[in-house]
């Protein structure tokens, strides 16, 4: 079966997800959020060629697939951003920003 291959990488402001899919329009791909579960699911399809040929070797695989990931408490969740462009997806995670304490400076009075 078909299984995407993903590289994963981060900057100071994201995490980053990028999948191959070659092959797949983007109306065969899923991406959806469930608690802290990324899926990215889809199909790819079999492509019928009408002429007649013999079939020598095969290493294309189709099908559907589906792949998850756990994110951490870390991402904005409502700010996932997902960009499909010439069978690459590329899933950009944003990060919150850290919690600064805040300071507070105390007069001392005489």
């Amino acid at each position: 079966s078909f299984t995407p291959r993903v590289r994963i990488s981060e900057d100071k402001d994201n995490f980053h997800l990028n999948l191959e899919m070659p092959g797949i329009p983007k109306e065969d791909v899923k991406i959806s959020l469930e608690d802290n579960t990324l899926s990215i699911s889809g199909t790819k399809k079999h492509q019928n060629k009408t002429e007649e040929s013999n079939l020598i070797l095969n290493e294309i695989f189709y099908g559907e697939f589906s792949r998850s990931f756990n994110l951490s408490e870390d991402i904005k969740k409502d700010s996932i951003d997902a960009e499909f462009k010439d069978g690459l997806l590329t899933i950009s995670l944003p990060k919150k920003e850290e919690v600064k304490p805040v300071v507070k400076e105390i007069p001392v009075k005489q």
